[in-house]
């Protein structure tokens, strides 16, 4: 196998038999993962499990919490010091709602850590958190009449308070969807999103490390005029990023861009690729090793797909694995994916009956190509 090449599936878990709607994992401590989700009856909930290092096998660390029993949808999670970690989440009535949990190393034990804020009492749909400095951290959501916002907090270490930082800008005002953040340098970050007219917009801003003041940093690009969903950005190589998203026909695209230092100035590269020409939904993106790149996506019928693609440092695009894995040949919702060790990968999702499912994958990464082309000139293997 050569670098970028993707293998096959490796072990396979049901985290939850019931409902396990948009989940996402973070990784608590050694062969330890967290994954926090949409469970049953649209409850919010987090299990902890483990991955072996190889990738061979997956199970439930035992730890379990119903963290929210009303309501928890889109939720997203961060760590925040030692075992404390924060959930966000569409809570009742569709308010905006951040509270702390306690993971044990082990995963044997979850529970609430005390910190409990509504962040919005009347709107958040897709919060995602983003640490900023110390105890400050920012929630990017859509907020009531759609307007796209980004509100900051302070979090204490041990979990026990949660406060309301003084931050607060509404970077669109007429629609600002599913916005991620990156940070791009300094106090400046980029919020990439779908804007008016289902369009995909890219914008900057300050956020200053109190939390205090977050404003628009004067840059401003609508990367795709026609229609822009689901989207991602991953920084490249300098001032060069991508974006992964659903266009007007469905289909998964990837564009680069470049956004100055001081975020006075984005501009198209005009390189992009289609990564799927029939559908390509929920798409995610994360770096391999050089200049190789794993989307994950679902594709046409629902089903779950990855591909991996070259990223120059300018920008260009192309094809790694373009066969790519259908690694859920029935359904998988809201894909994300997490690197590992080595080689080994790891993809969340909402699979078929909304289950809850986690697998593991192989794409080779230029140590390990290395070395295996290492052996192979030895005469090995």
């Amino acid at each position: 196998m050569a670098e970028g090449d993707i293998g096959s599936i490796l072990d396979t878990l049901e985290f939850d038999p019931s409902y396990g709607f948009a989940p996402k994992i973070l990784h608590v401590a050694g062969a330890v993962y967290a994954i926090a989700y949409t469970g049953p009856d649209n409850d919010g909930w987090i299990k902890a499990v483990t991955i072996s290092a190889d990738g061979l096998t997956l199970a439930l660390a035992g730890g379990s919490l119903e963290f929210d029993a009303n309501d928890g949808g889109f939720v997203d999670i961060i760590h925040v010091s030692g075992d404390i970690y924060a959930i966000v989440y569409e809570g009742v009535d569709q308010d905006g709602w951040i509270k702390t949990v306690e993971i044990s190393a082990d995963g044997s034990a979850i529970a609430l850590a005390g910190g409990s804020l509504e962040f919005d009492d009347t709107t958040c749909d897709d919060p995602t958190i983003y640490h900023i400095a110390g105890d400050k951290y920012a929630i990017v959501y859509e907020a009531f009449g759609y307007d796209g916002t980004i509100r900051t907090v302070t979090i204490s270490a041990d979990g026990a308070t949660i406060t309301l930082a003084g931050g607060d800008l509404v970077f669109d005002a007429v629609k600002g969807t599913m916005g991620k953040l990156i940070h791009i340098a300094g106090i400046v970050y980029a919020v990439v999103y779908q804007g008016p007219d289902f369009d995909g917009w890219i914008k900057t801003v300050t956020i200053s490390a109190d939390g205090a003041t977050i404003a628009l940093a004067g840059g401003s690009l609508e990367f795709d005029e026609t229609h822009g969903s689901f989207v991602d950005i991953i920084h490249i190589a300098g001032n060069v990023f991508a974006i992964a998203y659903q266009d007007t026909d469905g289909d998964g695209q990837l564009l680069t861009v470049t956004i100055s230092a001081d975020g006075a100035t984005l501009a198209l590269t005009g390189e992009s690729l289609e990564f799927d020409t029939s559908y390509g939904r929920y798409s995610e993106i994360l770096h391999v090793s050089g200049s190789v790149f794993v989307v994950v996506y679902t594709g046409v019928g629902d089903d779950g797909w990855m591909k991996t693609v070259t990223i120059t440092d300018a920008g260009e695009i192309s094809f790694r694995d373009g066969t790519g894995l259908e690694f859920d040949e029935v359904a998988a919702t809201d894909p994300e994916i997490i690197f590992i060790t080595g080689n080994i990968y790891a993809i969340v999702y909402g699979g078929d009956g909304a289950h809850g499912w986690l697998k593991t994958v192989d794409i080779e990464t230029v140590a390990a190509a290395a070395v295996a082309k290492q052996l192979m000139m030895m005469g090995i293997g």
